[in-house]
């Protein structure tokens, strides 16, 4: 089982580009909270596709977020040493913020409002 689950906060701005054939990749780094105050853990979180275009355009460097993924090694060759790193792949994004964020005041994701209000479901 390859699973992991953080929340914590976006340590810069998300990086977004598109591959040659035109797939959406956003490279972000989130550190999370120890428990008990003893400091954060810092990950890096790469997120692919529409959840990689949402980030980018409503999440910034501060923001709040819950990530759902797994963990996946990356290795690569630099002057002739063989290096590598785990970075997690997100495969779900929900942002934590309040509605009245700054990055995205309506709490909106294409066309869709979020209800953080009991209240407010009409059923």
């Amino acid at each position: 089982m390859n699973s992991v689950n953080l929340i914590g906060r976006w340590t810069r701005d998300p990086e977004m580009r598109f591959t040659q054939n035109g797939k959406a990749l956003t490279k972000v780094s989130i550190a999370v909270n120890r428990t008990f105050g003893e400091g954060a853990d810092f990950f890096e979180v790469v997120i692919w596709g529409k959840i990689a275009e949402n980030t980018a355009q409503y999440t910034k460097k501060g923001s709040k977020v819950g990530i759902e993924g797994r963990l996946q090694q990356e290795t690569w060759e630099k002057d002739g040493q063989k290096r590598s790193k785990v970075v997690i792949v997100a495969e779900r994004v929900e942002f934590l913020d309040n509605k009245n964020s700054q990055s995205n005041p309506n709490n909106e994701i294409d066309g869709f409002q979020a209800i953080d209000d009991d209240d407010d479901i009409p059923f």
